[in-house]
């Protein structure tokens, strides 16, 4: 039984770099560049006895912006000695999307960095 709080890491497989290369990189990023992207590893999360978080890059679940890490902070916020209850399944849904798009957002950094610096150096069309 899993136990709450208890977290893992694994090397990426092959299945993750299909899964995650298939998930919207528009062929800009390869696998290789996802792991540097991302993390070279995969980070499996034990929410409670029964519900875990499974499998993400390890640089999306240590994502911060604005100074709080988004994902764990999120969790606080809704655990059962706060809430007094389990996730719910719509909020394990809103924590999976929260979780791609923190992952869209890492994988878009490069594309940003050089637009903005386009932009900056005044070479932007």
């Amino acid at each position: 039984m899993p136990r709450a709080g208890r977290s893992s890491t694994a090397p990426w497989s092959p299945e993750d770099r299909a899964a995650a290369t298939a998930q919207g990189t528009g062929g800009t990023v390869d696998g290789d560049g996802i792991e540097a992207l991302l993390g070279n590893e995969m980070v499996t999360v034990e929410l409670n006895d029964v519900v875990r978080l499974e499998r993400v890059p390890l640089l999306v679940w240590q994502a911060a912006f604005g100074g709080r890490n988004v994902i764990k902070k999120w969790l606080s916020y809704r655990t059962k000695t706060v809430l007094g209850r389990d996730l719910t399944a719509a909020e394990a849904r809103h924590l999976t999307r929260m979780t791609r798009s923190v992952a869209a957002l890492l994988l878009l950094a490069p594309a940003l960095d050089e637009s903005y610096t386009a932009i900056v150096t005044g070479q932007a069309e």
